[in-house]
């Protein structure tokens, strides 16, 4: 069980990170395979009012973000564009677990 939950781990951190313009971030994540890869945009504008100040627009809130994505979702089942606030949204205690990966 501890290898499982080692290799998840490592494969949350297998993603290059490019900022795009401010608030925007593109990944491209390893899919499995060293050839696969899945590419997302990532959106933060608004995190502050989407969190009530938790979460601030930066490169620390997006790489937590899309590590708290795929603890509940495959790399290729995430859509190509997220919007940080959808996913507030979406998952209920987001805020707070992505600020625990965050730090």
């Amino acid at each position: 069980m501890a290898d499982v939950m080692a290799d998840k781990e490592m494969a949350m951190d297998d993603f290059e990170i490019v900022e795009q313009q401010d608030g925007e971030y593109l990944f491209r994540i390893g899919a499995g395979d060293e050839t696969a890869s899945v590419t997302l945009s990532l959106t933060l504008d608004g995190a502050e009012a989407a969190s009530d100040g938790q979460l601030a627009d930066n490169e620390a809130t997006a790489r937590a973000t899309v590590r708290y994505l795929l603890e509940h979702q495959d790399a290729d089942d995430l859509p190509e564009q997220v919007a940080l606030p959808d996913v507030l949204v979406a998952y209920p205690g987001a805020i707070d677990r992505i600020v625990r990966l965050r730090d």
